[in-house]
């Protein structure tokens, strides 16, 4: 996905990716298995591996929970699951071909929703910049932080 254009959204990709998946209809996919998936396929182009326990941590949710939604994805033949070479008690998810036609679609579908909703970035970027100082000094003045 394009994080330059998330950073000059000044929202972390995480609460972006939530809100676009709210816009952007993925299939008969949750939300849970929608952002799951992006994950799986962002790690697999990054040449990162990514397995039960990455799952966990990133999400922080339980094993189970992570397992439930991995077979979902599995019975729909987004992932598929491959022993590790250096331990074979561990199953890599690795994104099927399906699951990256997916993530291409979702992430130009994405970026064209966001250029339809920004339409003058000019001014949109100046008052971004205005609310980011008047952060910065409210932070300073009084230890308050605004996240938007």
């Amino acid at each position: 996905m394009n994080n330059k254009l998330y950073k000059k959204l000044g929202m972390t990709t995480g609460k972006l990716k939530s809100l676009l998946i709210e816009k952007i209809k993925v299939g008969d996919l949750s939300h849970k298995e929608v952002i799951t998936l992006l994950f799986i396929v962002e790690k697999f182009n990054s040449n990162k591996e990514v397995n039960v326990k990455i799952l966990q941590d990133e999400f922080k949710v339980k094993v189970s929970s992570v397992v439930q939604i991995l077979n979902k994805l599995e019975l729909k033949n987004l992932i598929v699951r491959k022993n590790s070479k250096e331990d074979k008690r561990i199953s890599i998810i690795v994104p099927t071909e399906k699951s990256l036609r997916i993530y291409n679609v979702f992430c130009t579908e994405s970026e064209k929703f966001l250029l339809s909703v920004i339409e003058d970035y000019e001014e949109f970027y100046n008052c971004l910049a205005v609310l980011k100082k008047f952060n910065e000094n409210l932070s300073e003045k009084k230890g308050i932080i605004i996240n938007f």
